[in-house]
Protein backbone atom coordinates (compact mmCIF):
# COMPACT_ATOMS: atom_id res chain seq x y z
CA UNK A 1 0.00 0.00 0.00
CA UNK A 2 0.86 3.43 -1.21
CA UNK A 3 0.46 5.75 2.09
CA UNK A 4 0.36 9.16 0.06
CA UNK A 5 -2.38 10.82 -0.08
CA UNK A 6 -4.25 12.00 -3.17
CA UNK A 7 -5.62 9.23 -5.44
CA UNK A 8 -2.65 6.40 -5.19
CA UNK A 9 -5.94 3.64 -4.63
CA UNK A 10 -7.65 4.94 -7.62
CA UNK A 11 -4.95 4.70 -10.14
CA UNK A 12 -3.67 1.27 -8.48
CA UNK A 13 -6.87 0.33 -9.15
CA UNK A 14 -6.85 1.14 -13.12
CA UNK A 15 -3.67 -0.34 -13.43
CA UNK A 16 -4.10 -3.53 -11.53
CA UNK A 17 -7.74 -4.80 -11.52
CA UNK A 18 -10.40 -7.73 -12.88
CA UNK A 19 -12.64 -6.81 -14.70
CA UNK A 20 -16.06 -8.98 -13.32
CA UNK A 21 -19.07 -9.91 -14.67
CA UNK A 22 -22.00 -10.33 -12.35
CA UNK A 23 -26.17 -11.27 -13.04
CA UNK A 24 -28.74 -10.21 -10.13
CA UNK A 25 -30.64 -13.69 -9.27
CA UNK A 26 -34.42 -13.39 -8.44
CA UNK A 27 -34.04 -12.87 -5.14
CA UNK A 28 -31.94 -9.49 -5.93
CA UNK A 29 -28.54 -10.89 -5.11
CA UNK A 30 -25.61 -10.71 -7.04
CA UNK A 31 -23.72 -14.08 -8.71
CA UNK A 32 -20.12 -13.77 -10.03
CA UNK A 33 -20.42 -15.18 -13.49
CA UNK A 34 -16.75 -14.58 -15.39
CA UNK A 35 -13.76 -12.36 -14.61
CA UNK A 36 -11.29 -11.38 -16.86
CA UNK A 37 -7.88 -11.08 -15.02
CA UNK A 38 -5.79 -9.71 -17.96
CA UNK A 39 -7.83 -7.01 -19.59
CA UNK A 40 -7.04 -3.68 -17.48
CA UNK A 41 -3.55 -1.68 -17.52
CA UNK A 42 -1.80 -3.05 -20.47
CA UNK A 43 0.01 -0.06 -21.27
CA UNK A 44 0.48 2.99 -19.08
CA UNK A 45 1.91 5.84 -20.61
CA UNK A 46 3.05 9.68 -20.34
CA UNK A 47 4.28 12.46 -22.59
CA UNK A 48 8.19 11.72 -22.75
CA UNK A 49 10.64 14.61 -21.65
CA UNK A 50 12.10 17.19 -23.77
CA UNK A 51 9.69 15.27 -27.08
CA UNK A 52 6.06 14.71 -27.86
CA UNK A 53 6.45 11.46 -27.99
CA UNK A 54 4.85 8.25 -25.99
CA UNK A 55 6.82 6.72 -23.03
CA UNK A 56 6.11 3.43 -22.09
CA UNK A 57 6.49 3.67 -18.11
CA UNK A 58 3.90 0.10 -17.59
CA UNK A 59 7.42 -1.90 -15.76
CA UNK A 60 7.60 0.67 -13.74
CA UNK A 61 4.05 1.05 -12.09
CA UNK A 62 2.46 -2.71 -12.99
CA UNK A 63 3.49 -6.06 -11.26
CA UNK A 64 4.05 -8.94 -13.69
CA UNK A 65 0.74 -11.06 -14.24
Amino acid sequence: MVYLKYDSPFIFAEVNSDKVYWQRQADGSFQKVHVEKKVVGHKISTKAVGSDEREDITDSYKYPE
